[in-house]
């Protein structure tokens, strides 16, 4: 029982933590990429949108 954690809380917590993360990182691709970060809430939608118009023709 030691390898599980028993409160949900804090698996929670680490997967908040990891998907704001994520979105942190997003923004200082885009922002490599000549994208400024714009005001409001993002989400996880918007950013599958901007990569693929980021991604070259094959």
């Amino acid at each position: 029982m030691d390898r599980f954690y028993v409160d949900e809380k804090y698996v929670k917590t680490a997967f908040g933590t990891a998907y704001n993360a994520v979105l942190k990182a997003l923004d200082g691709y885009l922002l490599i990429k000549g994208i400024e970060k714009t005001k409001g809430r993002k989400d996880i939608d918007l950013a599958y949108v901007i990569i693929e118009k980021l991604k070259p023709a094959a």
